[in-house]
C-alpha cells in the first residue's frame, strides 16, 4: 500500500473502515470486476443526521429516559420526502437526547444539556442543502420548545451541527457518519461480506457485518471481522495507519511479531 506521503508498504492483508465506496476508489475501481461496481452502486448510504445542543444552566428535563422521539403527526409514507425534494415539511420526526441520563458525571445536577436530532439531507446537489438544514433545525428547535415551555429561559449555550460540520470529521462529502442506509433488504448477512474480490482486501465497520443500529453497528462489526480473521492472522505483524484528517492518532505498530503484513487502515 502507498500511503498519502508516498511511503510503501508492503502487506498481504488490508482492512479499511472507510466505507466501501471509500474503499473501492482508494483501491482503484479499475481493479474490480464491472458486475461488482455495479451492484455495489445501487447500494444508498445513510442520511446525515443533523442536530443542535441546547446547554442550560438548569433542570428543565423530567423523564427519566435518555432518548424522548417525537413522532410526527405527518403520514408514515410521507415523513421523509423533505429528504427528496428540499421542503420544509410542518412536523419532524425527532429525537431529543438528554446525555446527562446516561451518564450524571457529564452536567452537573442543578444543570441540563439536550440535544435534539433531525434527519438531514443525505448530499449536496442542486437544491440549496446548507439552507434547508438551517430551516429544519429552527423547525425542530420550534417543535422542542413545544415539549420543553422552560427551554428559553435556561439557554447559555446554542449549538448547530450539520453536514458541513460532520463532513470535516468523517471526511465523508455526504454528512453521513454510519455507512450504508439500514434497510431491510440490507441487513444482517444481507450486507457486502468484509472480505472484497481483491486478495488481502478486506473492510470493517457498518457496511461489512454487525448487528444492531447506527454506531452500535459500526463497533460490533469490529469483534465481527476480527474474529473472521484472527486464524488467517496468526503470528503476523499488526501495522495502525490513521487517514482521519485530524493527526492525533499517529501511526503506530502493535503485536510485533515475525512474520507477513496486516495494514488497518482508518
Amino acid at each position: 500500500m502507498t500511503t498519502g506521503d508516498g511511503d510503501f508498504v508492503p502487506s498481504d492483508i488490508m482492512v479499511f473502515s472507510a466505507g466501501i465506496g471509500r474503499t473501492i476508489e482508494m483501491a482503484c475501481r479499475d481493479h474490480f470486476q464491472p458486475e461488482y461496481l455495479e451492484k455495489m452502486n445501487r447500494l444508498r448510504v445513510s442520511e446525515a443526521f443533523i442536530a443542535t445542543k441546547f446547554i442550560l444552566d438548569r433542570k428543565v428535563t423530567t423523564a427519566r429516559a435518555s432518548c424522548l422521539p417525537h413522532l410526527p403527526t405527518i403520514p408514515p409514507h410521507a415523513t421523509f420526502d423533505y429528504l427528496e425534494d428540499g421542503s420544509i415539511p410542518d412536523d419532524l420526526f425527532l429525537f431529543v437526547t438528554v446525555p446527562g441520563r446516561w451518564d450524571p458525571s457529564l452536567v452537573s445536577p442543578d444543570k441540563d444539556l439536550l440535544i435534539l436530532g433531525v434527519a438531514g439531507v443525505p448530499a449536496p446537489d442542486s437544491l440549496d442543502r446548507l439552507g434547508q438544514c438551517d430551516l429544519l433545525l429552527d423547525k425542530a428547535e420550534d417543535i422542542t420548545r413545544g415539549i420543553f415551555p422552560k427551554i428559553d429561559t435556561g439557554v447559555v449555550g446554542r449549538q448547530r451541527i450539520h453536514n458541513a460540520h460532520i463532513s470535516v470529521l468523517t471526511g465523508r462529502d455526504t454528512g453521513e457518519y454510519i455507512g450504508l442506509a439500514q434497510e431491510t433488504a440490507r441487513s444482517g448477512n444481507l450486507k457486502p461480506t468484509p472480505s472484497m474480490p481483491l486478495e488481502g482486501l478486506n473492510m470493517v465497520g457498518s457496511d461489512a457485518g454487525g448487528r444492531g443500529i447506527g454506531t452500535e453497528c459500526v463497533a460490533e462489526s469490529a469483534p465481527y471481522v476480527y474474529n473472521l480473521l484472527k486464524y488467517v492472522t496468526a503470528g503476523r505483524r499488526h501495522v495502525l495507519r490513521n487517514r482521519s484528517p485530524y493527526p492525533a492518532t499517529t501511526s503506530r505498530a502493535y503485536f510485533l511479531k515475525e512474520g507477513r503484513d496486516i495494514i488497518i487502515v482508518m
